[in-house]
């Protein structure tokens, strides 16, 4: 009963479709229309980003891993433009939320460059994580995941 839905888990399949459904989430949830209080480092809302750009770093991993059967150089490297580029384009995005209100590009929430710093180091501590976590089975086990 479990394995076949470890396999579902592991497929090219669902890893495809949780990585659509969660970069959707993000594209939803930063167009709301919530006036967000001010620019600048807040410490709850930077954590926020670093977390979710986590999330996505991991599953742009084993997108790029499981459904285009990369090695994990070209892996890093991909998963590392890929979310940095979207996290670029979520701030844009936001900066056009409810455009006709006040806000930078006419919008209510404005774009914050320090929250792109948060989610690109998001991508980069989920990389950290997993290279470290493979070389952590390479010295048990004894080998090392798709050539690194």
């Amino acid at each position: 009963m479990i394995r076949p839905l470890l396999t579902y888990i592991n497929s090219c399949r669902s890893t495809k479709y949780t990585l659509l459904a969660y970069l959707i989430l993000i594209f939803v949830v930063s167009g709301l229309n919530i006036k967000t209080s001010s620019h600048g480092f807040i410490y709850k809302d930077k954590v926020i980003h670093l977390i979710e750009y986590f999330i996505l770093g991991v599953l742009f991993i084993r997108y790029f891993i499981l459904s285009k059967k990369m090695y994990i150089k070209r892996t890093v490297i991909f998963t590392v433009l890929a979310g940095s580029l979207y996290a670029v384009s979520d701030e844009i995005h936001q900066g056009f939320v409810g455009y006709f209100s006040s806000g930078i590009f006419g919008g209510v929430r404005d774009p914050d460059i320090l929250d792109v710093v948060a989610d690109i180091t998001g991508i980069i501590v989920s990389v950290a994580v997993y290279i470290f976590v493979n070389k952590l089975k390479f010295k048990l086990n004894g080998k090392l995941n798709e050539g690194f």
